[in-house]
């Protein structure tokens, strides 16, 4: 009995990229630490040492092939970070909060390269390339841009208890001026 409750842990965590309630993460250490980075030709996602508020690692938008940088190119793109996780039995409502960071060109009324913040059913997988558009089951948190230093969000969202969601941040960014710096997320 309890050598499948280990397996089956370990499926929906690990083969699944799944955690649970409550989730914190400041991405230190190495790896994506779990998350899935969806990404294009250009201006992509990485987990890593370039920029982050306290630590020293961050998930951030870099033009550098390597991520040494959180820059972006003048490049048109629409890449994507997110995370899987398991709504807890009679959880309606989870508290959402992180550090983040997005400069980006904006101009009347309208944002041209801006961080998007999505939660979505795990049935839904982002495609670098495509930005994702609202449903009735994919809710749009936030759009951001215009800071040049980190700032910290938070939202309540709703959920459907015993759900399995996915939090999906995107960079989205078209292929005229630039307002450095790019997207970077930090302490979720």
């Amino acid at each position: 009995k309890y050598i499948f409750s280990f397996l089956l842990f370990l499926i929906t965590n690990f083969a699944f990229g799944q955690v649970t309630l409550p989730y914190t993460e400041d991405f230190e250490g190495t790896g994506n630490k779990g998350w899935t980075l969806k990404n294009g030709s250009a201006n992509n996602w990485f987990v890593g040492s370039a920029v982050n508020n306290g630590g020293s690692r961050s998930l951030y938008i870099s033009e550098n092939a390597s991520g040494a940088n959180n820059n972006y190119a003048n490049t048109t793109s629409v890449n994507h970070a997110y995370i899987d996780f398991s709504v807890p039995a009679g959880v309606t409502t989870v508290g959402l909060s992180f550090d983040w960071r997005a400069n980006g060109e904006s101009g009347w009324f309208r944002l041209y390269d801006y961080l998007e913040v999505w939660l979505v059913p795990v049935s839904f997988t982002p495609v670098a390339g495509t930005a994702i558009t609202t449903r009735s089951d994919r809710t749009l948190v936030a759009s951001l841009n215009g800071s040049t230093s980190f700032a910290k969000d938070i939202y309540n969202l709703s959920v459907t208890a015993g759900s399995n969601m996915r939090l999906v941040f995107s960079w989205i960014n078209d292929d005229s001026t630039r307002y450095q710096n790019a997207a970077a997320i930090d302490n979720v």
